[in-house]
């Protein structure tokens, strides 16, 4: 792993653009989840992969904004090599999935979102 994953950022403004690793894991009973293995924020959803993507999107955008709040660094995107090593710690014993990797980008428009009253 490089010394530039370890940097940290506290923007948000920083971080559009970036993307980060994400494990998509399709399940036997035909669910499919996309998990952040650097963050324990939230784990996106879907029947599909491309649902449980999208989901990941606004779930990242949420949980980094979550961060920025809370006054809490936002560590830079790891590669995907260190985030598959992370990910061992997530799968747990009898549970059969199909995993492949994506990345999921920061976008601008599920960042900072007005939230209705």
């Amino acid at each position: 792993m490089s010394q530039g994953s370890h940097s940290s950022q506290s923007s948000l403004e920083e971080l559009r653009g970036k993307s980060f690793p994400v494990c998509v894991r399709k399940h036997r009973d035909g669910r499919v989840s996309a998990v952040f293995p650097q963050f324990s924020f939230g784990i996106g959803a879907g029947m599909t992969e491309a649902e449980a993507l999208q989901d990941a999107e606004e779930i990242l955008a949420l949980g980094l904004e979550s961060l920025v709040e809370q006054g809490e660094d936002i560590p830079a995107p790891l590669e995907t090599g260190p985030a598959k090593v992370l990910m061992r710690e997530w799968n747990l014993p009898g549970v059969d999935v199909e995993e492949s990797w994506a990345m999921v980008e920061v976008k601008p428009e599920h960042l900072l979102a007005e939230v209705p009253s």
